[in-house]
Formats: C-alpha cells, sequence, structure tokens
C-alpha cells in the first residue's frame, strides 16, 4: 500500500496507481486532485484522509482516453471495470468532489465519505453520460458520524443507445450525529425508448435533530421545453442539443477549461444528436 502526504498547493496526478493508494491531506492545508482515466488490470483503490480544517477539490473523469486531450501523458486502454474511494472527514474539513464518467464501456464505481469530525462538509456534484452498450453503476454512501456535518450530493445523467444507469446512493446519520444536514439529488434524462437509468436514493436516520431531503427523476426530454426554443426558431437538434447541456450545466463551473470543451463535445457527439437505435423521446 502506498502512502502519500499531498505538499501544499499542489496539484497531484495518480496515472498509475497501486492497488490501493493513501492519501493525506495535511491540516488546514488547501489541495487539489486530478484522478484522469486509469489504465491497468488493477482496479482502481483510493484512500484519502482530510485533516483538520483542510479543504480539497477533487475532479475524478471516468472517460476513455482516446476522448481525451489532455496536456498529461494518458494510459491506452478504457475505462476500469471497478472504482473505489473511500474519503475520511476530521474536524472543519471541506470535501468538494466533481466525477464525470462519460462512455459506451461497463464500469461500476463506489465512493464511501465519512464525515468523522464536526464541522466537515462535503459537495458532491456527479455527471454521467451513457451510449452504445455502456452499463455503469453507482453507489455513493454518506455518513454523518458526529454533529454539526453537512452534505449536498446532486447527479445527473443521460442514456441513449441500450445504456443503462443504475444509482444506489444512501445518506446515514448515525445516532450521535444531531444537527447534521444531508441533501441527495438524482436526475436521470433519457433520450431514447431503449435506454434505461435507474435511482435509489435512501436516508438512513438515526437521530430526529436533523434536516435531510432526498429525491430522484427520471424521464425525457420536457416537450415544453422543446417546444419553448423550436418556437423561436430554434431546429428540434439544436433545441435537443441546448437542453442535453443545460441538464449537464450544474458541473460545468468546477470544471477546468480543457475539460469543459472536451466534454461538451463528447455530449454533442454521443449523446445530443443520437445515431444509435432507439425512439427519441
Amino acid at each position: 500500500m502506498n502512502t502519500s502526504t499531498i505538499p501544499q498547493q499542489r496539484t497531484v496526478s495518480l496515472e498509475n496507481p497501486a492497488p490501493a493508494d493513501v492519501i493525506h491531506v495535511q491540516a488546514y492545508q488547501e489541495q487539489e486532485i486530478l484522478l484522469p482515466p486509469q489504465g491497468g488490470e488493477v482496479p482502481t483503490h483510493r484512500e484519502i484522509h482530510l485533516h483538520k480544517g483542510a479543504r480539497l477539490r477533487v475532479l475524478s473523469l471516468g472517460i476513455p482516453p482516446q476522448n481525451i486531450v489532455s496536456v498529461q501523458e494518458t494510459p491506452a486502454s478504457g475505462a476500469h471495470p471497478h472504482i473505489f474511494h473511500h474519503f475520511v472527514l476530521e474536524e472543519d474539513s471541506q470535501l468538494f468532489l466533481t466525477e464525470v464518467v462519460f462512455h459506451s464501456l461497463f464500469s461500476q464505481h463506489q465512493t464511501v465519505i465519512e464525515l468523522q469530525g464536526p464541522g466537515s462538509k462535503v459537495d458532491v456534484v456527479g455527471i454521467y453520460g451513457g451510449w452504445g452498450i455502456a452499463e455503469q453503476h453507482h453507489s455513493y454512501i454518506v455518513h454523518h458520524h458526529v454533529p454539526h456535518t453537512t452534505s449536498t450530493s446532486h447527479f445527473r445523467s443521460v442514456v441513449t443507445g441500450t445504456a443503462h444507469l443504475v444509482f444506489q446512493d444512501r445518506i446515514h446519520i448515525a445516532p450521535g450525529a444531531p444537527k447534521s444536514d444531508g441533501i441527495l439529488s438524482i436526475r436521470n434524462l433519457i433520450l431514447n425508448d431503449g435506454a434505461h437509468a435507474e435511482a435509489y436514493p435512501e436516508l438512513e436516520i438515526e437521530n430526529n435533530d436533523v434536516s435531510c431531503s432526498h429525491g430522484a427523476t427520471t424521464g425525457g426530454i420536457d416537450p415544453h421545453q422543446a417546444y419553448y426554443l423550436q418556437s423561436r426558431g430554434i431546429s428540434p437538434e439544436e433545441s435537443r442539443a441546448f437542453l442535453v447541456l443545460a441538464h449537464m450545466a450544474p458541473a460545468f463551473p468546477r470544471l477546468p477549461e480543457l475539460y469543459q470543451e472536451q466534454i461538451r463535445r463528447l455530449v454533442l457527439e454521443h449523446l445530443a444528436y443520437p445515431k444509435e437505435g432507439g425512439t427519441p423521446q
């Protein structure tokens, strides 16, 4: 098992991690971590520990390297079959996690976040795209172990072709975690009748003095929104592209400019303008 401490104000890229990588963000440091597409046959397993008062921004990319043009060297193989991330947050630490997964392959993504210190906070935004025969399974579990902890998790997906995405996400409030706040939201956009997306948000609350909410929606493009755009001279194809990009919009301000443009290109090429089987919705 490899253990590393991130120097202050440095962006770290883990290209070829060992079976389990352990990263410590030391007390009161502010760091950024980029997790690019991974290669090899070893499942990706990362343990990331935020010490007291630390702030960490993580960008996790699950995109086949052939779809990414980067200044960094990337491996030649496709998406990893199983990715596991485990975060532990101590007192007053903050985690800002942005995950982007776009491919037509099979993958499993599991993230466990442990809020172990009072005042710890996690803010997660994820966008996901599946086309062709993509099969993606996503599991996010946030454990509130102590009082005065906060979690917000917002996930949005777009599927077309015969792609299948599953979200199994949960917020757990322990008995000893009063005054905790948790929000969990999942929104799936299905672009044709052959694609499927499932959402199973859960709340496990063992303390009454908390504020929590969860919800999920799954459906096609809103015909009223499409009609509004088309009534102003925008073609059906362009209207569809606009609405698909708008669905993904919450994540874009959190992405470096380099990746914003490339992900927009992926959305337009593989999702907004369908070339696969199924009847558009």
